[in-house]
C-alpha cells in the first residue's frame, strides 16, 4: 500500500502542469461561450459548450495514461522500478481518475447553474428533477474512462512487447486494434444492450432545441442498466492484469 501511494503522489505531481493546461483549455472553451451567448442574445449557446467540454472530459484519463506511458517508456524506468506491473499501471490510471473526477465535479457544479438559469428564463422544455442523472453521469463517465484508458494500456505494452518484431509491429497493432474492436463492438455492447432490465435507471441526457418564439431546451431519457456498471469494471480488471502480466515480463519499451 505504501509503495502504491508513493506511485500515486509521483504521478499526481508529475501531472501538475498538464492538468494545468486541461483547466485553462476548459475554462477557455467556456467563457468563449458565455461570449458568444451574451453577443448573439442566445443563452443555449452556454449549454452547447457545456455538452461539449463535458464529452470530450471523458477522453482526459486516457490521453493522461497515454502521456506517462510514453514520458516514462522513454527512460526505460520500467525495468528497474521494483514494483509489479499492476501497481504502476493502476497508480497512473487512479491518478488521472482522481484529477477527471476533480474536473467533473467543478463542470456538475456549473451544469447545475445553467439548468437553474435556463429554468429561470423558462427556456427548458419540461421541468426535470436531474439528482440521479447528476450521480449516474458522473459514474458513467468515470467508468467509461476507466475502461478506455485501461484499453490504451493494453494496445501499449502489445505495442512495446513487440519491440524486436519490427517487421509485423505495425501489422500486428493493427490486428490488436481490430480484435478490440470486434471485442467492444460484438461482445461488450451487445451484452451491456442485453442487460438493459437488469436494475434499469432512466438518465436524462439526450436533448433537442426547440422553437417557438424562442429556443428552448428539451431533455429526453435514456435506460441505462446499473447492473451494466460492475460489468464494465470486471472486464477492465481483467485487461488491466492482462497488461501487468506482459510488462511483468520485463517488456524493454
Amino acid at each position: 500500500m505504501t509503495s502504491f501511494l508513493g506511485l500515486l503522489k509521483k504521478d499526481i505531481k508529475l501531472s501538475r502542469i498538464w492538468l494545468l493546461a486541461w483547466i485553462c483549455g476548459i475554462v477557455f472553451i467556456l467563457v468563449t461561450g458565455h461570449i458568444m451567448a451574451s453577443r448573439m442574445n442566445e443563452p443555449l449557446i452556454i449549454f452547447g459548450f457545456f455538452a461539449a467540454v463535458s464529452f470530450f472530459l471523458l477522453f482526459l484519463s486516457p490521453v493522461f495514461v497515454f502521456y506517462h506511458l510514453r514520458k516514462e517508456g522513454k527512460s526505460q524506468l520500467w525495468l528497474y522500478n521494483p514494483n509489479g506491473g499492476f501497481l504502476l499501471f493502476t497508480s497512473k490510471v487512479a491518478a488521472a481518475l482522481i484529477c477527471q473526477l476533480l474536473i467533473q465535479l467543478a463542470l456538475t457544479a456549473y451544469g447545475i447553474w445553467i439548468f437553474h438559469m435556463l429554468s429561470v428564463n423558462h427556456l427548458l422544455e419540461h421541468q426535470t428533477d436531474l439528482t440521479s442523472t447528476v450521480v449516474l453521469l458522473n459514474i458513467y463517465g468515470i467508468i467509461s474512462s476507466l475502461y478506455t484508458s485501461v484499453t490504451v494500456i493494453v494496445l501499449w505494452t502489445v505495442f512495446h512487447s513487440l519491440r524486436n518484431w519490427r517487421g509485423i509491429r505495425w501489422g500486428a497493432m493493427g490486428l490488436s486494434v481490430a480484435v478490440w474492436y470486434f471485442f467492444d463492438e460484438y461482445i461488450i455492447s451487445p451484452l451491456m444492450e442485453s442487460q438493459k432490465h437488469f436494475w434499469p435507471v432512466t438518465v436524462h441526457c439526450d436533448f433537442n432545441f426547440h422553437f417557438r418564439d424562442v429556443w428552448r431546451l428539451e431533455l429526453k431519457p435514456i435506460h441505462l442498466s446499473l447492473l451494466g456498471f460492475p460489468i464494465v469494471i470486471v472486464i477492465t480488471v481483467l485487461l488491466l492484469i492482462m497488461a501487468s502480466k506482459l510488462l511483468d515480463r520485463k517488456v524493454e519499451v
